[in-house]
Order: structure tokens, then sequence, then C-alpha cells
């Protein structure tokens, strides 16, 4: 048999009904393949941020904006060691601040230095798989809120400091304002460029 009347014969079985039906179903299968294949690399991911590193640049600015400023670590519930930079207030008070995915301490800087001008201190944190902080996974808020607990409880631990709020942006938002539930020593929420819901969200970037 030619290799034409073969090509010839496969054709005319899938112009059939049933053989249309069985190209339908291979056609569906593959398509759920790469459906899943793509989401589950979007889901990798967004739990596993690409590590943005703090340039000797922006620690030089930091220092220059910041009076006093100073290297803080500490240790997470699951033994992870976590940075941050921290500035002593004049007035008592210290913002917990936290950034979002794929932040690191410097990025919210400008807002640091906006408390600082009031007399704020700042504790701006590396969140856990950012910065210089260990870790590999990024949770979304789940277990970065006991690490903003524990930011919160080191703040109170510095000479002077009556009052601890806390500030967080996007993914660090979460985080905060699962902390604040569970922890009422923090005295001042703000959520920055946040969303309702993580439901809401992850329909959002599906």
């Amino acid at each position: 048999m030619s290799a034409f009347s073969s090509i010839s014969k496969l054709l005319n079985r899938l112009a059939t009904p049933k053989g249309l039906l069985g190209v339908g179903a291979l056609l569906g299968v593959a398509a759920f393949c790469d459906f899943s294949v793509h989401y589950v690399r979007v889901g990798y991911a967004e739990c596993h941020p690409k590590r943005s590193a703090v340039t000797s640049d922006e620690s030089a600015r930091a220092h220059q904006l910041l009076p006093g400023l100073q290297e803080l670590s500490f240790q997470s519930a699951d033994g992870l060691t976590l940075k941050g930079w921290y500035a002593p207030p004049q007035n008592g008070a210290v913002m917990v601040i936290v950034t979002g995915m794929g932040g690191n301490r410097a990025t919210l800087l400008d807002e640091a230095v906006v408390f600082a001008r009031h007399g704020f201190g700042v504790l701006l944190l590396d969140q856990r798989a950012h910065g210089a902080s260990q870790g590999d996974a990024a949770t979304w808020g789940y277990l970065e809120s006991d690490d903003v607990i524990r930011a919160v409880n080191l703040a109170y631990g510095q000479p002077g400091v009556q009052q601890v709020g806390a500030l967080g942006f996007s993914v660090g938002g979460s985080a905060v304002a699962l902390a604040a539930i569970r922890e009422p020593k923090i005295r001042v929420v703000l959520l920055y460029a946040t969303w309702t819901s993580l439901r809401e969200e992850l329909v959002h970037k599906a």
C-alpha cells in the first residue's frame, strides 16, 4: 500500500462522526494538559519570587536618609533568619514596614523616610524568601503574618519604643492584616495596594 493510500484511508476514517469525536477528545486532552502545565508554572512562580537583593546604592541611600539606621535580624517560627533595617524613633512609636512580592526592605524606603520625618522609627523587613532573609517559598501572608508579629515584638524590645504599628504593601498587606487580627499590640494598621480577598486576587491573575 502506498503512503498516499494510507493517508487517504486515515483521512476517510477521521472524517466519520466517530473519528471526529476521537480527534475532538484528543485535542481536548491536549488543551487541558497545556492549561494545567501553564497554571502549575504560574502558581510555582507566584510562591517562589525572584529574589531582589538590596544594592550598595540602596543601602547607602537608606543610611543617608534614616539617621541611626542599623541591621536587625530574628528567627521565624520555622527557624529562618529574617533580616531588616531599624531606625529608632523620636516620638516613641515605630512602624514595621512590609513590602510586596519580589521586593526587599529598600522598596518602601521613601515611605519610611516620610514616617521618620515625623519622628517615627521604622523597621523595614525583608520577608521570607525576599532580600537577605532566608527561605525559598512565599505563602502570601500565611506564615508571614507570624513573621510580622515577631518583627513587631522585636521593635517593642528596642530602647524607648512604646507603640508599634505596621504598614503592608500588596502581599505584605495580607501579612499585616492577618498579624493584626492575632496581635493587639499592633496599634496602627496601614494596608497599601492590597486586595479585597485572596480568592479574588487569584481569579484576577488567572
